[in-house]
């Protein structure tokens, strides 16, 4: 079956798969969150943001938001496929003289590299939660965005890619 649930799950996998290599972190599983920062406690920003990258704690996360746009039905109760929104948020630190801008664009390419690479489908724990990546929305650009925890006088990069998956034959 494929839920909001696996199709995140799925995504935050690559993204971890590629966390030191391509995204610089110092843990092997990098900052890799399941769901946006806007839905995290603003207690709770801080420690939600802030990863360890070369020996320092800095702003450094990517986030994973997953959400159906729409069910398709054959009869009252068979649910015949469903359509996602899938996006994919990085924040960083700011960074000094534009590095952090630079390292953001960077990282970016990486993941959408990362993405692409996946082919058509996307699976997970063997699965195939999507038949395929219908296409790329949009990659915003880079903004300056209040961090909600007070760092670099409150504020921090961010930027956002959007993507449409489908999966036909669900089944509840």
């Amino acid at each position: 079956m494929s839920t909001e649930v696996t199709v995140t799950s799925a995504f935050v996998e690559e993204l971890e798969g590629i966390a030191v290599s391509a995204l610089g972190f110092d843990d092997s599983e990098g900052n890799i969150k399941s769901y946006a920062v806007e839905y995290e406690r603003p207690t709770k920003r801080s420690e939600y943001l802030m990863a360890d990258v070369g020996g320092s704690r800095v702003i450094r996360c990517w986030a994973v938001d997953v959400d159906i746009l729409e069910e398709r039905f054959v009869a009252t109760n068979t649910l015949m496929g469903r359509k996602y929104q899938i996006r994919i948020i990085g924040y960083y630190d700011l960074g000094n003289n534009g590095s952090g801008v630079a390292e953001l664009r960077e990282h970016k390419r990486k993941v959408l590299s990362e993405i692409k690479d996946l082919g058509p489908s996307v699976s997970y724990s063997g699965s195939v939660v999507l038949d395929m990546i219908d296409e790329f929305i949009e990659t915003s650009p880079i903004e300056v965005v209040e961090n909600g925890i007070g760092g670099d006088e409150g504020f921090m990069l961010q930027t956002e890619i959007v993507l449409v998956g489908d999966k036909e034959g669900i089944t509840y």
